[in-house]
């Protein structure tokens, strides 16, 4: 409908449109971008394209910024990994000052056990079926591999591409004991 729908990067916008037109013979048309036509309609269209291009870096901190202030204030969003569960927490929009609800991550107890166990188990260096057998904590032994890697385990959260040190005490299922 308009050219953010499109692209919202500048040089893929302009290849794509570009492919479009040279190579399929496509007339491009915007139903809520107003392009003029004659010789300056490419202009105005790279001027949007432009505008796009910028509107989603910073969206793109926006987001971010919004992640970094609900973690700061003890909420993760999306789904936990295997051992740790959601529960309801009251977060504040620092720039409305409104309550929102989220969800923090705490510890499983229905988990933590056998989480503690596949982690002693593989510092024995026992094999991922032994594992398995031992804990089912996943229903394939591949899940074994991303689980491992996790470093909220340990008490640091990577999430949307930041890290956050120390995070959430109570997550620190193998140090916690």
């Amino acid at each position: 409908w308009n050219y953010a729908r499109f692209a919202r990067d500048l040089d893929d916008s302009t290849y794509y449109k570009a492919l479009l037109r040279s190579k399929r013979g496509i007339i491009i048309h915007s139903l809520t971008d107003p392009i003029p036509e004659g010789p300056y309609g490419r202009f105005v269209e790279i001027l949007i394209d432009i505008s796009n291009e910028e509107k989603r870096r910073q969206t793109s901190i926006d987001a971010k910024d919004g992640i970094r202030s609900i973690v700061a204030q003890g909420a993760v969003p999306g789904v936990p990994p295997r051992g740790i569960k959601r529960e309801p927490i009251v977060t504040i929009n620092p720039r409305t000052g409104e309550e929102r609800r989220n969800h923090r991550w705490v510890p499983d107890p229905k988990y933590k056990g056998r989480v503690l166990k596949a982690f002693q188990m593989r510092a024995s260096s026992d094999s991922l079926n032994k594992k398995q057998k031992a804990t089912q904590l996943f229903s394939s032994v591949n899940s074994y591999a991303t689980f491992f890697r996790n470093k909220i385990y340990m008490g640091t959260l990577e999430y949307g591409g930041m890290v956050f040190e120390e995070f959430e005490p109570g997550l620190r299922i193998l140090s916690s004991g």
